[in-house]
């Protein structure tokens, strides 16, 4: 997950169990607990933007997904992609996805392009590009 390059300051007021909490979690996590505040609340806007969408720890950091599917949104914007954005030939090989998963994947990445692309080729596969 990529957070935006332009950042403002605020001030919040959090319990002290919260803090505490956090504190933790960011150490665990080799980060300060401003960079998991904001991670926080990036994921949150975003879920708030794209209902269907939630984030989940893969071991290359945390990833938007398809809630209900097991997919990470680029893999639906590729199967989405790969089916020329027919939902009629998606609904015949994936038949148990719902239209509203795949759009929300869809607007998803139509609003974060960095999501549906590797900046690399995957550790492990050899991408072959037709």
């Amino acid at each position: 997950m990529r957070l935006s390059s332009g950042r403002m300051h605020t001030t919040l007021r959090l319990s002290r169990d919260v803090m505490g909490h956090l504190k933790r979690y960011a150490k665990g996590h080799r980060r300060t607990p401003s960079a998991v505040i904001s991670m926080a609340l990036k994921e949150w806007v975003d879920m708030q933007r794209f209902p269907g969408i939630d984030y989940r720890w893969t071991p290359t950091g945390r990833e938007p997904y398809v809630t209900g599917t097991g997919l990470s949104v680029r893999e639906m914007w590729w199967i989405w992609e790969g089916h020329k954005g027919r939902w009629d030939r998606i609904r015949k090989n994936y038949p148990d996805f719902r239209k509203a998963q795949v759009d929300a994947a869809v607007a998803f990445g139509r609003a974060h392009p960095e999501e549906t692309t590797f900046d690399e080729d995957p550790p492990g596969f050899t991408v072959v590009r037709v």
